[in-house]
């Protein structure tokens, strides 16, 4: 296991005065890294990426409390393919408190045999939400390939877009849980890619949004979140009124 402390800064911070989520995607990237780099002696030296990432957001972490933050990560040896374990925490005066966990499973780097990217569902074309997202230039990693935290932006932007189409506030939900599926074709810098979005489950204070990240028809990486609806002030979770359930349906497939 390895311990790396968190150093938040104040770019990390959403409207509600929570750490985003995203940011909590780029400290365990940090973590997976360090451990892999650790760790070349279990997983050797073949180059791996992130095949598919799940996150759970299970407290919410505030800017400026002046505890200690950190994640710790290690390596899962039961499983047939490498996958890393992490946790973010905060160290607090009397107390330990876990924020958030992740499970990462991971595979062969693009171009080292990890086969063809499936392609783009044509329904989700003609009725998904659409935005677009262009790959910028601090969105790469060095070998060149779109960064894992990107990828995350990308479907929060789509995410919220399409909130913002349903005439829903970003800050009446908070993410309680993420998963990422990663398929990588290879992209040249600045590519265009497009974000295909839509509501594909409804509960009674919470709801699910998938999206699609595709490179013409060839998607790139799959997303699905769990959202809770939220209020701000009390600090806990609603049921959403009959207008907002009215508006989720007009986008469920």
């Amino acid at each position: 296991m390895i311990r790396c402390e968190v150093q938040l800064r104040w770019a990390d911070v959403d409207e509600l005065g929570h750490v985003n989520n995203v940011a909590y995607a780029a400290y365990f990237e940090d973590a997976h890294h360090r451990l892999l780099n650790a760790r070349a002696d279990a997983v050797g030296e073949h180059p791996w990426a992130v095949r598919r990432q799940e996150i759970s957001y299970l407290s919410p972490l505030m800017f400026g409390t002046g505890s200690t933050v950190a994640t710790r990560a290690w390596l899962d040896a039961t499983q047939g393919e490498p996958v890393v374990l992490a946790e973010l925490f905060e160290d607090a005066p009397g107390e330990q408190r876990v924020l958030a966990r992740s499970r990462v499973v991971l595979g062969p780097s693009p171009g080292q045999g990890r086969g063809r990217a499936p392609a783009l569902d044509p329904n989700l074309v003609e009725r998904a939400h659409h935005s677009a997202a262009a790959v910028r230039f601090a969105d790469l990693s060095p070998q060149g390939v779109v960064a894992d935290t990107a990828v995350f932006e990308y479907l929060q932007e789509a995410r919220i877009a399409l909130m913002a189409q349903m005439d829903l506030e970003p800050t009446s939900t908070v993410v309680a849980h993420k998963d990422v599926d990663f398929h990588r074709p290879d992209l040249a810098q600045s590519v265009a890619l497009d974000v295909w979005s839509w509501v594909s489950r409804i509960g009674n204070r919470s709801m699910t949004i998938d999206s699609v990240v595709a490179h013409g028809d060839t998607a790139f990486a799959r997303g699905s979140s769990t959202l809770v609806f939220f209020d701000a002030r009390t600090q806990r979770s609603v049921t959403p009124s009959p207008t907002v359930t009215q508006a989720l349906r007009s986008r469920q497939l």
